[in-house]
């Protein structure tokens, strides 16, 4: 198992897209990226900062997993200075 990033590491919750309702708003008007098993979403936030959803599907397996590899995702995304983008949709 890999050791669990450092907080600096990690993008911080009002930047995460994590309730149902939040992503049904996201999918109807936010941004998407699409990959295999991936998919990330970014829409605005209430204080016009984006806030970015990622979803992984159940091919790749269980919840641990799923998880596992989308708290990985989004420190990858950190790391790589990559920001959701602003503006999007409303909040």
């Amino acid at each position: 198992m890999l050791p669990a990033p450092r907080a600096d590491e990690t993008l911080p919750r009002r930047r995460r897209i994590a309730e149902r309702r939040d992503f049904q708003l996201t999918y109807d008007a936010g941004a998407k990226r699409h990959g295999r098993f991936v998919v990330a979403f970014a829409r605005a936030g209430a204080a016009a900062e984006a806030r970015l959803g990622i979803t992984v599907t159940k091919k790749v397996g269980d919840a641990t997993l799923r998880n596992l590899l989308k708290r990985r995702v989004r420190e990858m995304l950190l790391k790589l200075g990559v920001k959701p983008p602003s503006g999007l949709g409303d909040a």
